[in-house]
């Protein structure tokens, strides 16, 4: 069966990038409308009224795209008049959107562009986000998801170093789309995951903040369903119900409940599944969306066959089938043909059956599709078997081991590039947040630059009054009791005494600052405070009852690291001892011991990349080469 939430999935990132759900009513809408249309022939010639004419194309833009290109050519003319950055750029996104549609791709890319350029010259980040987003809508029409993925990341990292938090959800969101339709459902479930929190968190949700709880939930519970995980998919279909409640359009409620109804399917709940599903029929004729009919109908068809109702499934299947000749994308029929070779099988039909598994291998080869291919190839074989026609029955089964074969083999690969995947986007998570703390480090650094001068400056002033004051009482000692000479014998004794001090306090500081690595290298052998999860410069201090500064300077002076590196080599060394003795890692996977050196209890790949950086072999090798020595 494929999955119509992949459609579902697309269908939501256009609403997000193109942001076509509004909350006002179409009474509303009129009224806006309106009253835009009022404003604008009573305005001035300004900036306002420019902005007015983008107003009023975001509203038109999709019933009436004509009349939108001409108000679009009076706002950039008005704009490019007055050097209104933002109207212009508006424009050119709102254009830009009407291309898209009209699919146009390429007069849409560089209207895009020349929006980006305008919302640049004003550091508007919001605006750039958004057309970095709708760039990437482009890219999906056409299937060129590594584009649209690259265009979505570009999006996100604009937002996220704006702190625009909305905007990081949806980027969040878009990317998870595309991990989806790849195959890549971790990726997508961590994308999902990080806008469920926005949304989640969001106080005083509006019916729009609802739907997109709704959907997030949706797809998240899809992800499950594909990995075969019943009880967490449960967990969220159910929350999604719950958010779309009072919200959710007819289309939305159909793809919900059909998924529901697959989910008890999946655990033969056929009762409640057939429930789930005729609900999701009703909500899907509302609809009149024939995707979502057509599977519905699918699924219906497999609940009968499960419970006996073998004429009951002929009818769904049919229907869908009829249904499914009506639409561009045959690929929908390949399962339905198959689970109508099932049911003429079960009913001992065979030559039935057979002609129905054909029509399914036929349309999966002029589809592309391995998977459906492969199962109808073995019933094919299992056909003849029964009807006693063991030749042909043995050329199907070789047919269905070779397509079997490419089945594993793609997923292989799919799996392969997932972990790859996976390894690139902690990779650059990685960089971003060194990045970030080399950011703050340096703002830091340049905070405390500035405490410095300003402390210099007031020393400065102090110095130079100080001096003048004793000039001038020096000029009147001298005048009044000639005894110039005693005056500076002294003076010049003061400052050596203070030059003495001086030398001593550095001393003192530098044995201090010994003492304290001293102090570090002893706590980190004795009490392994490396193995904590969270240690770090703030952390470390806060065990020695230091201040931070103190502990990164101690580092830096003594073992010439900073205290991420500090930290990270003494983790590999302990994992180069446990690694090194024959009897400890017996029974322990590379996991565990990650764990036990302070780092993640759930992944590897950090601890890979590490001891790979430290030893320049992986685990495995180290331990290898390490028995064959001892």
């Amino acid at each position: 069966m494929f999955s119509m939430k992949k459609k579902n999935a697309l269908f939501q990132t256009i609403l997000v990038a193109l942001v076509l759900v509004c909350a006002t009513t179409s009474a509303q809408e009129k009224q806006l409308v309106d009253s835009l249309k009022t404003l604008i022939i009573n305005g001035k010639e300004d900036t306002l009224k420019a902005k007015h004419l983008n107003d009023l194309v975001w509203y038109i833009k999709f019933s009436n795209p004509d009349t939108s290109i001409i108000l679009l050519d009076q706002s950039e003319a008005l704009s490019k008049k007055l050097d209104f950055a933002n109207g212009l750029g508006n424009s050119y996104n709102n254009r830009a959107i009407i291309y898209t549609v009209k699919g146009d791709y390429g007069e849409a890319l560089k209207y895009y562009q020349l929006a980006i350029g305008q919302f640049e010259r004003i550091n508007d980040a919001n605006g750039i986000g958004f057309c970095y987003g709708n760039m990437a809508i482009c890219f999906e029409y056409q299937s060129l998801f590594d584009s649209a993925l690259v265009y979505n990341q570009k999006a996100l990292e604009v937002r996220r170093k704006n702190d625009l938090q909305k905007g990081v959800a949806q980027s969040n969101i878009n990317i998870g789309v595309i991990y989806f339709n790849k195959g890549f459902y971790h990726l997508a479930l961590q994308h999902y995951q990080a806008a469920l929190g926005f949304y989640e968190n969001k106080p005083g949700k509006t019916a729009i903040d609802k739907s997109y709880l709704g959907s997030i939930q949706n797809n998240i519970g899809n992800i499950y369903l594909e990995l075969k995980q019943p009880e967490k998919a449960r967990t969220y279909l159910l929350g999604s119900l719950d958010s779309y409640t009072g919200v959710a359009d007819s289309r939305e409620m159909a793809y919900l409940l059909n998924d529901l109804g697959q989910l008890e399917l999946m655990i033969k709940n056929f009762g409640q599944a057939h429930k789930y599903l005729h609900q999701a029929l009703k909500y899907s004729n509302r609809a009149d969306d024939k995707l979502i009919i057509i599977n519905t109908l699918h699924n219906l068809g497999k609940v009968s066959l499960n419970i006996g109702q073998p004429d009951s499934a002929l009818f769904y299947l049919q229907k869908g089938i009829d249904l499914s000749m009506g639409i561009s994308d045959k690929k929908y029929a390949v399962g339905l043909y198959h689970t109508l070779g099932l049911i003429h099988f079960s009913k001992k039909q065979y030559q039935k059956a057979i002609q129905n598994y054909q029509q399914s291998i036929k349309i999966a080869d002029e589809a592309g599709i391995i998977k459906e291919k492969d199962e109808a190839l073995y019933n094919l074989a299992e056909c003849y078997t029964q009807m006693g026609n063991h030749q042909k029955a043995n050329h199907y089964l070789k047919l269905h081991i070779q397509a079997a074969d490419s089945v594993m083999n793609t997923e292989k690969h799919r799996q392969i590039a997932e972990m790859e995947a996976l390894y690139e986007n902690e990779k650059k998570t990685r960089q971003l947040q060194a990045k970030e703390a080399e950011n703050h480090q340096l703002q830091q650094d340049n905070e405390l630059q500035k405490v410095r001068i300003s402390w210099k400056n007031k020393l400065i002033v102090t110095i130079t009054t100080g001096l003048f004051l004793i000039t001038s009482a020096l000029l009147m000692l001298l005048i009044q009791y000639r005894r110039k000479h005693v005056v500076y014998h002294a003076l010049y004794l003061k400052n050596m005494e203070m030059l003495k001090n001086q030398t001593i306090k550095k001393k003192k500081e530098s044995l201090k600052n010994g003492d304290l690595f001293n102090e570090i290298e002893r706590r980190m052998s004795e009490e392994k405070l490396f193995r904590q999860k969270d240690l770090s410069r703030d952390t470390l201090a806060d065990l020695l009852g230091t201040n931070r500064e103190y502990v990164q300077q101690a580092i830096k002076d003594h073992a010439e690291k900073t205290v991420s590196d500090y930290i990270s080599g003494w983790r590999i060394q302990e994992a180069m001892q446990i690694l090194s003795n024959p009897e400890k890692p017996e029974g322990k996977t590379m996991l565990q011991i990650s764990d036990e050196i302070g780092l993640s209890a759930t992944s590897t790949t950090t601890f890979y990349a590490l001891f790979k950086k430290y030893t320049e072999m992986t685990p495995s090798q180290f331990m290898k080469q390490s028995r064959v020595k001892s």
